[in-house]
């Protein structure tokens, strides 16, 4: 008996049959049969003859399908390889605008439900074809993951995995924000990875794209900001300004209903050090210093508002995910204004409450620039 249970693996597939999916693309075609398109980007072991003339094991890959769904062009892609697909290094998720603003709510249910996918996977979005981003892959002979490396090295901060995608999508809110990307080439042989802004789904569908610009502001804004790095012009002398590292941030979100109005007050501690000084203000004076500290909290306080706006009044959505905090404070008030949300997110009292600690100066603690004369 001992030896039936000895037999080895009845199922097991020769790596030579593998092909392991790196990266997967999905874009419209002109097509009404079969509008959606899917790209894989495939990396199959070379043969032992093929590997001694290659610098890599692997062959580096594209194959594209169409069909009516998600499931059924993956399906006709993965008998038009000839080999097994391995899903279990995939890491990368692509999808254009164009298929965004449609609806992505039918892949990613797709991908939450396929057996052989992982949630791990880094969902973004593209105003190019996710198709060409793979094809830049392959003609270049890197992995999908290694053009994204540096991009999930210094994560953004933004949920960006399908399982956290998953969790935003299903908030009471439904609202959800996937980092955009575009890919540029720097010279003849590099390829470079741009985060290029944040896409706003409502439902599932793209309604906004984010500035890159203002991704810090919004993480703050959520209590979600880690660390950032930030200029601040001095508002009284042109051409002047300094740079702070903010290498800890304490947020706190209290939201309250009082008297009728939504009020959410967000509470921030951040604490800094000096990343450069282009001003005549010495970092080491304990007086200028506190001048520092007003300077970075009034920008800040004028760019909070921006976005606050920018939210409330322009794309009219809650990009700040108020939406549970308010639930999970007030469930039977929230209930009954669950379908006006948005009605009530374009007249709710946000109040930014800052403090700035400013505690180093760096290795210097005089400014290189000379004094003034003469004013």
């Amino acid at each position: 008996m001992v030896s039936f249970m000895l037999t080895g693996c009845w199922d097991a597939v020769e790596i030579n049959d593998l092909s392991l999916v790196q990266g997967v693309g999905i874009d419209f075609v002109e097509d009404e049969k079969f509008p959606l398109q899917v790209t894989l980007g495939l990396m199959t072991p070379l043969s032992s003859a093929a590997e001694s003339q290659s610098s890599s094991p692997f062959e580096v890959t594209t194959v594209k399908e169409t069909g009516d769904s998600i499931a059924t062009a993956i399906q006709k892609a993965r008998i038009n390889t000839g080999n097994e697909l391995f899903w279990g290094n995939n890491d990368s998720l692509i999808i254009s605008g164009a298929v965004a603003e449609k609806g992505i709510l039918g892949i990613i249910d797709y991908f939450a439900r396929f057996p052989e996918a992982v949630l791990r996977q880094k969902v973004f979005l593209t105003s190019k074809r996710a198709e060409d981003l793979l094809n830049i892959s392959s003609s270049h002979g890197k992995k999908v993951p290694d053009l994204l490396q540096s991009f999930t090295r210094l994560e953004p901060g933004l949920a960006s995995n399908l399982l956290e995608l998953l969790g935003m999508i299903n908030d009471v809110g439904e609202t959800a924000l996937i980092p955009y990307i575009d890919l540029f080439e720097a010279n003849d042989k590099d390829i470079v990875l741009s985060f290029s802004g944040i896409g706003v789904l409502k439902k599932g569908a793209l309604k906004a794209v984010i500035p890159q610009k203002q991704h810090d502001e919004l993480l703050w804004l959520r209590g979600e900001l880690n660390s950032s790095v930030v200029y601040i012009p001095n508002p009284q002398k042109e051409k002047e300004g300094f740079s702070l590292h903010v290498y800890s941030v304490e947020s706190t979100l209290k939201p309250e209903i009082k008297n009728g109005q939504w009020i959410m007050t967000v509470e921030i501690i951040n604490h800094a050090e000096f990343y450069q000084n282009e001003t005549y203000l010495k970092t080491i004076s304990y007086q200028e210093k506190e001048t520092f500290q007003t300077m970075a909290r009034n920008e800040m306080q004028k760019r909070f508002a921006e976005l606050i706006q920018y939210a409330q009044q322009d794309i009219k959505l809650d990009i700040f995910q108020y939406a549970e905090e308010f639930y999970n404070h007030y469930p039977k008030e929230f209930k009954n204004v669950e379908d006006q949300w948005e009605d009530v997110f374009q007249n709710m009292d946000i109040r930014v409450e800052q403090k700035w600690i400013i505690e180093r100066t760096g290795l210097m603690n005089e400014t290189s620039f000379p004094p003034e004369r003469g004013e």
